[in-house]
C-alpha cells in the first residue's frame, strides 16, 4: 500500500491534489468545525436565487489583459482568487467571490495578502464563498488566528471535507451538486464557481479568464511564469511558482487528462439540467465547452 501510494505521489496525481486526497482520507481524525457546518443553513437560503438568469464567471488567465471587462459593470459576476487585483474590479463590482481550499505550499502570510487586497478592492456588498479542507493553513483556520479578519467579510463556507472526486459513476447524483452538503472534490476553483452558479439558479454560465494554458506558456526550463493576467509577485508569488513548477510535463499531462474529463462531466450534467456553460476566454485551451466571443454576448 506505501508503495502504490509514492507512485500516486509522485507520478499521476499533482501534489495539490493529492494533499486534497490525503485530508478526505484522515477526515475522521479531525472534527469539521462547527462555524463550516452551520454554513449550510446559510447557504440553503441562497438556492435559485438567481433562477434562470445568466452570469459571469471571472477567472485570471492573462487572456483578459487584452479584453474591455467594463460592460461587466452590474452585471452577475462571480469573480476568483486573485481577481481583486483587475484594475476594473473595483468598478465591476462582482456579487461573489470565490476561495478554493488553500493546502500546501500556501500559508497564512498567503491568506493575509489576499484578504488585505480583497478587503481595501470590494467596499461593496459581496458575498464570499470559501472552500474548507482540514489544512493546517485553512481560511478557517486563518480567521481563527486573525479574527480581526472575521467581521471584514460576509461569507460562507462549502464543506469539501467528506467530498468525493467527480467521476463516470456519480456525476449524474444530485446531492454531490448541492454545495450545502459535500459537492464534489474540486481540482481548480472554477469548479467550485461552477457549483456555487449552477447551485444559485444561474442557467447561462460565461467563463472569461479560463486560459488553461499551462502547457502553452512553458518555459526551456521546464517552468511557468506569469501565468495570470497580473505579475506573480503581485499574487502568491514564490509559493505559486513553489507550487506550479513542481510538476513534471507527466504530472502536466495526467492532470490535463483528469481536468477535461471532470469539465465534460461537469458539462454533461448542467446540460440534463438545461444549464449551459460557455467559454468566452480568447484562444483558450479549454475546448471541453463551446466557445463564443465576449463583444457578440455582452452586446445581446
Amino acid at each position: 500500500m506505501a508503495q502504490i501510494k509514492r507512485i500516486l505521489k509522485n507520478w499521476v496525481i499533482p501534489p495539490g491534489y493529492f494533499n486534497i486526497i490525503k485530508g478526505h482520507q484522515n477526515r475522521k481524525k479531525s472534527a469539521t468545525p462547527q462555524e463550516v457546518l452551520n454554513s449550510a443553513l446559510e447557504i440553503k437560503n441562497k438556492k435559485n436565487t438567481h433562477k434562470d438568469e445568466k452570469c459571469f464567471i471571472l477567472a485570471t488567465g492573462p487572456s483578459i489583459n487584452s479584453m474591455d471587462l467594463s460592460p461587466l459593470e452590474e452585471r452577475n459576476c462571480i469573480s476568483v482568487s486573485h481577481f481583486y487585483l483587475h484594475k476594473l474590479a473595483s468598478i465591476i463590482k462582482p456579487a461573489y467571490h470565490v476561495l478554493a481550499p488553500y493546502h500546501p505550499p500556501f500559508d497564512f502570510d498567503s491568506l493575509k495578502k489576499i484578504f488585505d487586497g480583497l478587503a481595501s478592492t470590494y467596499n461593496h456588498s459581496i458575498q464570499y464563498f470559501f472552500g474548507y479542507q482540514n489544512y493546517e493553513y485553512s481560511i478557517y483556520n486563518f480567521f481563527e488566528q486573525y479574527k480581526e479578519y472575521k467581521k471584514l467579510f460576509t461569507y460562507s463556507f462549502i464543506n469539501y471535507s467528506e467530498s468525493e472526486p467527480l467521476n463516470d459513476k456519480n456525476y449524474m447524483q444530485k446531492n454531490i451538486w448541492d454545495i450545502s452538503l459535500n459537492p464534489f472534490l474540486i481540482r481548480t476553483v472554477i469548479y467550485e464557481a461552477i457549483q456555487i452558479a449552477f447551485y444559485l439558479g444561474f442557467k447561462k454560465i460565461y467563463l472569461l479568464g479560463c486560459d488553461h494554458n499551462y502547457l502553452w506558456i512553458r518555459n526551456y526550463k521546464n517552468e511557468i511564469k506569469d501565468h495570470h493576467f497580473y505579475k506573480e509577485a503581485q499574487g502568491s508569488g514564490e509559493k505559486e511558482y513553489q507550487h506550479l513548477n513542481s510538476f513534471t510535463t507527466e504530472r502536466w499531462f495526467a492532470e490535463y487528462y483528469e481536468r477535461w474529463k471532470q469539465y465534460r462531466l461537469i458539462k454533461e450534467y448542467l446540460l440534463a439540467n438545461n444549464v449551459s456553460v460557455i467559454n468566452l476566454t480568447p484562444n483558450s485551451m479549454l475546448d471541453v465547452f463551446p466557445s463564443e466571443d465576449f463583444e457578440s454576448i455582452i452586446h445581446e
